[in-house]
């Protein structure tokens, strides 16, 4: 990220960017790669520490940043998305379900639907994800949650997609510290989002 200056203040290191009609700005320390030149961008990806929602530019020393990303690893990523240009919830999960050879449903808990999805190998069918799904009053899923078996990997990872206030999320961090709490790293990551947003005066006016 040679595009942050560590000799300016962070938080005056800032760009423009528009997203499916509503305008940001967003401290540089938080953008991960480098986004199309312009203000309007078909998506963004922000680079966070959970839960604080803090940048690793803000860790006071090199031994802090291990800490943080190499013992507990609490380094994340929030995509942002225009709706217009990406699959709705209910169809990726449509979509990666035909995909399946086999589907094992495990019960509701915690307000989501829990499933095993797997993958057909040469050897049999494989765990491929370990399914979430979240639904309105309606039955509609509102959003989904795939997470890594645990056993697969050391550090599994959870990856959460959702539609908020008009833009596409899609957000990760570790499973074995932040999936309990799914609910509050959703607030997080929308709280964190909006508190980015250039409001017009009209908007200003009718918040006050």
């Amino acid at each position: 990220m040679s595009k942050v200056d560590p000799k300016k203040p962070l938080d005056e290191q800032t760009r423009i960017f528009e997203i499916a009609g509503r305008r940001f700005e967003i401290p540089l320390m938080y953008i991960d790669g480098w986004p199309e030149p312009g203000e309007q961008q078909e998506s963004i990806l922000l680079e966070v520490i959970w839960p604080e929602m803090t940048s690793i530019w803000e860790l006071e020393n090199r031994a802090e940043y291990d800490r943080v990303t190499k013992k507990e690893r609490r380094i994340g990523w929030i995509l942002l998305s225009d709706p217009s240009r990406k699959k709705s919830v209910s169809d990726q999960v449509s979509g990666l379900r035909r995909r399946l050879i086999k589907e094992e449903s495990l019960g509701v808990h915690d307000g989501l639907e829990r499933h095993y999805w797997y993958h057909k190998r040469p050897d049999g069918p494989k765990l491929w994800y370990d399914a979430h799904l979240e639904r309105d009053a309606e039955g509609n899923i509102i959003s989904f949650i795939d997470c890594s078996p645990i056993e697969k990997s050391k550090t599994p990872t959870c990856r959460h997609y959702f539609d908020s206030n008009g833009i596409k999320f899609k957000i990760s961090y570790n499973r074995k510290t932040f999936f309990s709490d799914w609910r509050d790293q959703r607030e997080r990551a929308i709280n964190l989002v909006n508190s980015f947003e250039i409001k017009s005066k009209e908007t200003l006016e009718s918040e006050k």
